[in-house]
């Protein structure tokens, strides 16, 4: 009875250091990618790295709005839903709305004749396209939550990679929530090892063959058209300023796609 007593405690033992090395608690999995549970409220889990790269410091891809695949020109020539005889602003031929630009292809004798499409569609989505399961670009609410409830921490070398960008914590006060360290204080400190974080590099963006502004800007596209324009789409942008904000920038930019899941493990 003793021996098999003292097999059973080491077993424990070995069972707990086993799934003690398992990682962190708010770290989980989605369809083969990590996620971190920033504890929002709307219970979003946020990908560990931006699609494309294989660590949390990688800029990744860049990818123009509602487009699935990367390339070297960020254009309106080059945009996959652009009408072959405008190849300007006003040739979109998807996700447009009524916004009074009577100019463009979407309206028709100044009557509006477009689809009134205003969020990613699946089929459109790189993140579901990309990861599949849960996975997809984020919705303009879900960016704006990531803004203004988490503490934004900057920094010039994250992890010792040389990159610049925000470590977004979970908030551990309500006093916390919306700040950024380049304007503010936290009331408790922050520990990359042991609180519940993300990473957003300053990665730039792209525009016809160049990279711009890295490590000075991040961008993030949204799921979300925006609503006053159907050339423009709804992003997060940061800088090493400080600020951050939603958004919105041209469709034909090369911006980096965070992916997001809701209630990952569950079925579909």
């Amino acid at each position: 009875m003793k021996t098999n007593l003292i097999s059973i405690v080491a077993t424990t033992a070995v069972m707990a250091l086993f799934l003690s090395c398992d990682g962190p608690d708010y770290i989980g999995e989605e369809n083969g990618h990590e996620y971190v549970n920033l504890d929002l409220p709307s219970g979003t889990m946020w990908a560990r790295c931006n699609i494309g790269a294989d660590r949390a410091s990688g800029n990744g891809n860049y990818y123009a709005w509602a487009e699935t695949s990367t390339k070297t020109n960020y254009s309106y020539s080059s945009y996959f839903y652009m009408d072959e005889n405008n190849n300007s602003w006003k040739g979109y031929t998807k996700y447009t709305i009524p916004d009074g630009q009577y100019s463009a292809y979407w309206y028709e004798d100044y009557v509006f004749s477009g689809d009134r499409k205003t969020k990613l569609e699946d089929g459109d989505d790189v993140a579901f396209q990309s990861w599949g399961g849960k996975w997809r670009v984020p919705t303009n609410l879900q960016l704006a939550e990531l803004k203004n409830e988490c503490y934004w921490v900057y920094t010039t070398n994250y992890n010792d990679s040389g990159v610049e960008g925000f470590i977004v914590y979970k908030a551990k006060t309500s006093s916390d929530k919306g700040k950024n360290s380049k304007t503010s204080t936290a009331s408790g400190s922050y520990d990359i090892s042991s609180d519940a974080n993300i990473f957003l590099p300053l990665s730039g963006y792209r525009y016809n063959l160049n990279v711009n502004r890295v490590g000075s800007e991040g961008n993030l596209w949204s799921s979300s058209l925006s609503e006053e324009y159907t050339d423009y789409a709804n992003c997060l942008t940061y800088s090493s300023y400080g600020s951050a904000s939603v958004s919105s920038l041209e469709r034909i930019y090369g911006l980096n796609i965070r992916a997001v899941c809701v209630n990952p493990g569950d079925a579909e």
